[in-house]
């Protein structure tokens, strides 16, 4: 789903919130969908006006508050991916779209996935930030996420019914992604 005019790059390294802005990042609109890929949308606007952060694995301390998991070594979600399975962790996606993420699963480092859980140190951006709680997400539930928005100053989002990918997969994602853009519109 990319507008007309829109354009989507991914950058695989974490944004770091706090530093000042270059003349280059002054030139786009960051939009952050995070896990921990920062997707960034060009919007051809003069300065970052936001950040809107779903599926976000939460800084510490508040990692603290995700739900207990054991990792192995390598997360087969790959090798053990089975389209029945899929469906059932993309509750509120049609079966096209089950059907898509199930030939994309890839295995995970545990050790990736520990740190995540662990919490990294993240100071709150520097600019107004949008954060998507998925009423539904058993990985990173709603309470964690807006418990982050209020602990950031940032506005939240509740989206019903809305499993841990459905915000970017559901049937609904774009009615989602419009608000996002509503939110960063007047900024």
């Amino acid at each position: 789903m990319e507008p007309s005019g829109f354009q989507v790059s991914v950058s695989v390294r974490m944004p770091d919130w706090t530093r000042p802005v270059s003349a280059q990042e002054k030139a786009t609109v960051t939009v952050v969908l995070f896990q921990p890929l920062a997707l960034a949308a060009g919007l051809g606007v003069p300065a970052i006006r936001g950040f809107v952060l779903s599926r976000l694995m939460p800084p510490a301390p508040l990692s603290q508050q995700l739900p207990a998991r054991e990792w192995a070594d390598v997360v087969a979600w790959q090798r053990d991916a089975r389209l029945e399975s899929t469906r059932r962790s993309l509750i509120d996606a049609d079966d096209a779209t089950a059907l898509y993420a199930f030939r994309r699963w890839r295995d995970e480092s545990g050790a990736v996935m520990r740190e995540a859980y662990a919490g990294l140190e993240l100071a709150a951006p520097a600019c107004p930030v949008l954060c998507i709680a998925s009423a539904t997400d058993r990985d990173v539930p709603m309470p964690v996420t807006s418990a982050l928005a209020m602990q950031w100053d940032a506005s939240l989002l509740r989206v019903p019914s809305a499993s841990h990918v459905g915000p970017l997969l559901a049937r609904n994602a774009a009615v989602v992604a419009t608000q996002a853009l509503r939110w960063l519109s007047p900024r």
